[in-house]
């Protein structure tokens, strides 16, 4: 959860989508969609 509050290339809406996922939905595979598709997004980052 950390990770995801401090990573800078996540966009305010995907860091708060994936807080309030893990927050309020406390629904595994809703996490792990959310996780990733923050992941995803990392990795095309990179490229």
């Amino acid at each position: 959860m950390k990770l995801i509050a401090e990573d800078s290339q996540l966009s305010d809406s995907m860091r708060k989508n994936a807080m309030d996922t893990i927050v309020n939905e406390c629904s595994v595979d809703k996490m792990i969609s959310g996780f990733e598709e923050a992941i995803d997004f990392v990795l095309k980052k990179a490229e």
